[in-house]
């Protein structure tokens, strides 16, 4: 199929509106801190933890660039810090931690694809 300047143009202007739609309906939550994030997501309580168990298998949902929530057991719901930006993470197909002892704390990281090191800084639990 070839493309006519009218048609890139209005493809170009389509993207750019899904692009501005999809930012609007995101909180603004990049800076906030580990409450508002959570209370953002629909969640209570956000209680700050030392550590938590090393869950065997794990999902990761990207909130911003250096914050996902991590799903463990029994659908225990955890808002994990980075301490530097990690935007890869909820994105691996693939996910493991550093930690030790059937502990993970914010002396660990969590490990993206084999390849990506997104060392954490704080651990909250989430509450509804």
């Amino acid at each position: 199929m070839i493309f006519t300047r009218e048609t890139t143009r209005l493809f170009l202007t389509l993207a750019s509106g899904a692009l501005l739609a999809a930012c609007e309906s995101t909180p603004a939550i990049q800076g906030a801190s580990a409450e508002e994030i959570g209370q953002s997501l629909g969640y209570s309580r956000v209680i700050s933890v030392e550590n938590v168990p090393d869950p065997a298998t794990f999902t990761l949902e990207p909130v911003n660039s250096s914050t996902a929530v991590m799903g463990g057991r029994f659908g225990v719901r955890y808002l994990i810090s980075f301490a530097h930006n990690c935007p890869e993470a909820g994105f691996g197909n693939l996910f493991d931690t550093t930690g030790t002892g059937g502990q993970i704390d914010a002396e660990d990281s969590i490990i993206i694809d084999d390849q990506t090191y997104c060392r954490i800084s704080e651990i909250h639990i989430l509450e509804e």
